[in-house]
């Protein structure tokens, strides 16, 4: 079996299951998408694999940043 993870470097997600992996002596080969990200070749068996395009997109749009809180610091004068 080949296990790839796709994510960030400082993403938790990302973190958590590598150590999942590591703590188990599981192989995985892990990809930086701010690095490298996904050919379309790549891209479509997973969207395929995770409920189809639609799905994807939505769980992408979350993964990118448009489901995060901006930030409510207050700038001093």
């Amino acid at each position: 079996m080949n296990i790839q993870i796709f994510g960030t470097k400082k993403c938790n997600d990302t973190k958590k299951a590598e150590r999942y992996f590591k703590e188990r002596g599981i192989k995985f080969q892990f990809i930086d998408m701010k690095e490298k990200g996904m050919s379309k070749g790549e891209f479509l068996p997973v969207a395929q694999a995770n409920g189809g395009m639609e799905r994807l997109v939505v769980v992408l749009r979350l993964v990118v940043g448009l489901g995060q809180r901006t930030s409510t610091k207050k700038t001093k004068k």
